[in-house]
């Protein structure tokens, strides 16, 4: 009897198991499918519902130096071109003032939201694989920095 219960046992479990990789299957797919094109080297920027997307190789960039704090508190002098995210955001038609937050989203959905005081502190900057970084200088805070953004949208 009680191999019985066993076998069952188990059997229920790998039905819970299947069903819940079937859904989550179907739940990537939807995603995936969902998601909107932007193409390489460009950011889709949200405003008011509307898309817009801002060619990220278009955008001037300045000269920035600083240092980055990573999560272990270790510090990192960078000195590097970037454009600023005030500068992405009126590419995309936005006026900065209007705002109260920007939300800055990585290709993997790993997002980081600055306020509208730290909008103009924001920079982005390329890596060797063209892949767009969001940092603010001196934030003690690492995991606001997004890395591979593909998409900010501001509100």
């Amino acid at each position: 009897m009680r191999e019985f219960n066993y076998m069952k046992q188990n059997k229920t479990t790998f039905l819970i198991i299947f069903l819940s990789v079937i859904v989550t299957a179907v739940l990537a797919a939807v995603h995936l499918i969902s998601r909107p094109d932007v193409p390489e080297n460009s950011l889709l920027v949200l405003w008011q519902g509307k898309e817009h997307i801002v060619d990220f190789d278009s955008l001037g960039r300045q000269k920035v130096q600083g240092i980055l704090v990573n999560g272990k508190g270790q510090e990192k002098e960078i000195n590097t071109e970037a454009a600023a995210l005030a500068d992405v955001l009126k590419a995309a038609g936005i006026d900065v003032r209007s705002i109260s937050a920007a939300v800055i989203t990585a290709s993997d959905e790993y997002s980081a939201e600055y306020s509208a005081s730290e909008v103009n502190a924001v920079f982005l900057m390329q890596d060797e694989e063209n892949k767009i970084t969001a940092f603010i200088f001196g934030d003690q805070n690492a995991k606001r920095r997004v890395h591979d953004v593909t998409r900010i949208e501001a509100e």
